[in-house]
């Protein structure tokens, strides 16, 4: 099995670099919670107060999904594409200083560069898609689930 630092350019660190996705993944997540303040906001102009009471208004509907979803998850889609950058500074890294290009072409294996090149970015793309996805799930549950039934559109 690879030690972490086999998976990037020699003379980086692992660590670091998966530190920078995940801060990356952290901001696309912080940025991603504008959908509840949409949603929140927009639910709320669905109630009247009558005689003190929050009364939904008559005719009142919640605008689809996608509307109000936005464009709150792209953040994770700029995550994925800062990892485009980072598997091309990842092949350009190679050809500074000592240029360990000369090294890597010399190897037996000829897999070692793309590896060292495309590991951490494509892990990160992927991990991206995938909290993305899992972050469209939850709000749409959030939308289904806590919007009234009568000011529901539809599926979407």
């Amino acid at each position: 099995m690879k030690k972490l630092d086999d998976l990037v350019p020699a003379g980086l660190s692992a660590r670091r670099e998966i530190g920078w996705v995940l801060a990356a993944y952290a901001l696309a997540g912080l940025w991603s919670l504008t959908f509840l303040v949409r949603y929140f906001g927009r639910r709320e102009n669905l109630f009247t107060v009558e005689a003190g009471r929050r009364v939904l208004q008559a005719g009142a509907r919640m605008e689809p999904f996608l509307e109000v979803l936005d464009g709150a998850l792209l953040g994770f889609a700029a995550a994925a594409l800062l990892m485009a950058g980072l598997a091309l500074w990842h092949l350009l890294y190679h050809y500074q200083g000592s240029r360990s290009i000369d090294l890597m072409r010399r190897l037996p294996r000829r897999s070692e560069l793309p590896v060292r090149c495309l590991a951490v970015p494509v892990a990160g793309a992927l991990g991206a898609g995938a909290l993305a996805a899992i972050l469209f799930g939850v709000y749409w549950m959030v939308y289904r689930l806590c919007t009234p039934a009568a000011a529901l559109p539809g599926p979407f």
